[in-house]
């Protein structure tokens, strides 16, 4: 395994927002541990504090065990998915959190080691990140429906006219199962006829629904903010770092709608919400500045937004 597993976005300015808040023997969720950069930084910075690290990949464990074995036993690790929180946080014996932190990007070394999830290498498509679990990219790709494979498509990859696409994978399909990166770019080349970078952006695109669907990446990115207001002590910080427009998107509603009071209509039937409980840190996303991204291209796609529970 490399060296550099994964090289992080934005670090300093995660570090500076939860220093911007003082808590004695502060307990932080890195959900999205990789290689282990947040923690540390956390646990180097933040004085008497513990993060509980976690990962759905256990190569990102392994890696990061090692690197972080200096601290001991303020590091508490967990093979799972971060929308585990609230049991997570139990087994390490905590009730709640001073900060959580989340970096949504694909690691250094899921792009370049593990299979299916980079379109620019021949490998199986995979695409899962927590092993463990059966539904791979390739299954889905083979077994699916046709009315499944259009609705995958379009609500995760944003791709809306993927008719001639699916029907073009069903008929792939029937001669010899797709199994690799490269059968799934020879099907994607006989559908679209687009050149240069919008013949990229729309791979990626595509690769993108199938990463999502296979990890459930959508749901367990909801599932953790709505279980925030719950486990968040009074001041404590959230800050997600989001490299496409749907988890952004989830991300900027979920602060919006908790920061501001919500008044009930007379045509409501529900409660409304009687007074915000976030305060949001960042009015608009912060982005890497342009040394960052020089040293790491792939962070010019990152937003990072925060907010404090009130």
């Amino acid at each position: 395994m490399e060296a550099e597993y994964h090289i992080p976005v934005l670090l300093n300015k995660v570090i500076e927002i939860f220093k911007s808040t003082e808590f004695r023997n502060p307990v932080f969720f890195d959900g999205t541990l990789g290689g282990g950069s947040y923690t540390e930084a956390i646990l180097s910075e933040i004085p008497d504090s513990t993060v509980i690290a976690v990962d759905k990949d256990i190569n990102a464990i392994s890696f990061s065990k090692n690197r972080l074995k200096k601290f001991g036993s303020r590091v508490k690790f967990f093979n799972s998915s971060f929308a585990e929180i609230r049991s997570l946080v139990k087994q390490a014996g905590f009730d709640s959190l001073s900060g959580i932190v989340l970096d949504l990007g694909l690691s250094s070394y899921q792009l370049e080691a593990e299979d299916g999830f980079s379109f620019m290498k021949d490998t199986p498509i995979d695409m899962r990140a927590d092993k463990r679990k059966e539904l791979t990219a390739e299954k889905v790709l083979n077994e699916n429906s046709p009315e499944d494979l259009e609705e995958m498509f379009l609500k995760y990859g944003e791709i809306y006219n993927p008719a001639e696409f699916v029907r073009n994978i069903i008929s792939a399909r029937r001669n010899k199962p797709i199994s690799t990166t490269n059968d799934l770019l020879k099907i994607i080349e006989s559908s679209f006829n687009i050149k240069g970078r919008a013949r990229i952006k729309l791979i990626a695109k595509i690769f993108q629904a199938l990463r999502i669907f296979i990890n459930n990446e959508i749901e367990d990115l909801q599932n953790l903010l709505n279980t925030s207001l719950d486990i968040l002590n009074h001041g404590g910080i959230i800050i997600v770092v989001s490299y496409h427009s749907l988890e952004d998107r989830s991300v900027k509603n979920f602060f919006k709608d908790n920061s501001r009071e919500q008044k009930k209509s007379k045509y409501s039937r529900g409660e409304a919400n009687p007074k915000p409980v976030l305060q949001l840190l960042t009015k608009k996303p912060v982005i890497p500045v342009e040394q960052e991204i020089r040293h790491n291209p792939r962070s010019r796609s990152a937003k990072l937004r925060a907010a404090m529970r009130i």
